[in-house]
């Protein structure tokens, strides 16, 4: 790989490999890319899966809310920082069992929709597979599907 990484002149920045394959676009939406080298393999051969997405992007990091994100559409997806065309180590992407101003609640009655009230959305993992969220708020429910329209759409 650091070979791929010296070809494509990424002396540094970031590699999000094991994308579930079809998720890689979604995910390159959300990490709001514009203006950066990107590389977005779709349905590339892999070890661990058949095939995969892969997104490699010069000069840029991962934030914590980013790399939750990441992990919302591609559980067991990984993230690997790249310094002077070096791979440093894996770090596997888990969803926590909570989650916390990442996106609104889609029921425009919670609290935390209110602009009066300083409330940020906050939400339980009820279920990993399939994944299953929980307002703390209103007790809504989301699915996978949702939760990815959610994070795709900014909202």
């Amino acid at each position: 790989m650091e070979e791929t990484l010296k070809s494509l002149n990424i002396d540094s920045g970031t590699l999000i490999d094991n994308i579930s394959a079809g998720k890689g676009l979604k995910i390159f939406k959300i990490l709001n890319l514009k203006g950066e080298t990107v590389f977005l393999f779709i349905n590339a051969p892999g070890e661990r899966f058949r095939v995969k997405d892969l997104i490699a992007v010069k000069n840029c990091f991962l934030g914590e809310k980013e790399t939750l994100k990441v992990a919302l559409i591609s559980p067991g997806a990984t993230v690997r920082r790249i310094e002077n065309f070096e791979l440093k180590p894996e770090r596997h992407l888990e969803i926590p069992k909570h989650l916390t101003d990442l996106f609104k609640c889609p029921n425009s009655k919670c609290i935390t929709n209110k602009e009066r009230e300083p409330v940020k959305p906050s939400f339980t993992v009820t279920q990993r597979e399939p994944l299953k969220l929980k307002c703390d708020y209103c007790d809504r429910y989301l699915s996978r599907e949702e939760v990815e329209e959610l994070i795709v759409s900014g909202k």
